[in-house]
């Protein structure tokens, strides 16, 4: 990967941290924790929204929106998931057998939480990396196709 691409990759993270943390603090207030929830959430959010952009969308060098919106999306989706089987099943301690008493609830919610990830996370992402003035690498022939 080019110094822009992981330039773009750490920023991604970035924004994913403040996202992630501004977001979690209404759910931060009711847990007591060594360190606030919101900053281990937006860690979290950070760490796999920098990666998951690095090798989604910097490293095939295909910025599309689409590809945004996914990453942004799997993000959300992946910390959420993490989050969930940390305060149910570690902090709590609820046997694996309670997740499927939940499946439904837990598969709407999770399709929300993707959706609101992708308009909230790699929507503006991809827009400001498509308006870049660096120049952008193009290995697939199509240099008109700014509506994908």
């Amino acid at each position: 990967m080019s110094n822009e691409s992981i330039r773009w990759s750490v920023l991604a993270g970035a924004y994913m941290f403040l996202v992630g943390a501004v977001l979690s603090i209404p759910l931060g207030l009711g847990i007591q924790t060594t360190i606030p929830f919101p900053l281990q959430f937006g860690v979290t959010l950070g760490l796999i929204g920098g990666l998951c952009w690095g090798g989604f969308v910097e490293y095939p060098s295909r910025y599309r929106y689409l590809r945004g919106a996914g990453c942004g999306a799997l993000a959300g989706i992946v910390t959420v998931v993490l989050w969930l089987w940390f305060f149910a099943f570690v902090l709590a301690g609820l046997p694996l057998e309670a997740l499927s008493a939940g499946a439904l609830f837990l598969l709407k919610t999770l399709s929300v939480i993707g959706g609101i990830g992708a308009l909230t996370l790699g929507l503006p992402m991809m827009y400001a990396r498509r308006r870049d003035n660096s120049p952008v690498e193009r290995t697939d022939g199509n240099e008109n196709d700014d509506l994908t």
